[in-house]
Order: structure tokens, then sequence, then C-alpha cells
């Protein structure tokens, strides 16, 4: 199992490597491969960021609902100490 796995790893390093010296480069200078990747970076950037203020709006949301049911609870016992 280890052997294979060296082997894949080594078939993947030349795959990638024959890939890089073989890929076009665009007016700019840069490669399809490299634009390619700088545009999935961007994209992953992007989801995490819509992600993080998905959360945090979750998390405001829930944690107004906890304050409410607080102050509702807080009220709820004056009520009964009064009377």
């Amino acid at each position: 199992m280890k052997r294979l796995l060296i082997g894949l790893a080594i078939g993947f390093a030349i795959g990638f490597i024959a890939i890089l010296l073989s890929s076009r480069r665009n007016s700019a200078g840069e490669t399809t491969i490299g634009r390619l990747l700088a545009d999935a970076v961007d994209t992953g950037l992007q989801a995490a960021t819509i992600h993080e203020r998905r959360l945090w709006k979750d998390f405001r949301m829930r944690q107004a609902a906890a304050q409410a049911e607080q102050g509702r609870t807080a009220r709820d016992g004056r009520i009964a100490e009064s009377e």
C-alpha cells in the first residue's frame, strides 16, 4: 500500500510539472493554469466570505432571541414576585 501511494505521488508530481511546462502563456505572460488556479482561489475566498457573513447573521439572530428570552423570563419573575 505504501509503495502504491509513493508511486501515485511521484506520478502526480511528474504530471503536474509536465502540464506546467507545456501549458500555453497568454499575452500577459501568465499560464492558463496559473490563471485557473488564481480564479479558483478567488472564488473560494468569496464563498468563504459569504459563508462567514451567514454564520454571523445566524449568530446575531440567536443571540437576540436568547436576550429576548432572558428579558421575558426576568419580567415574568418580577410579576410573580409582586403578586
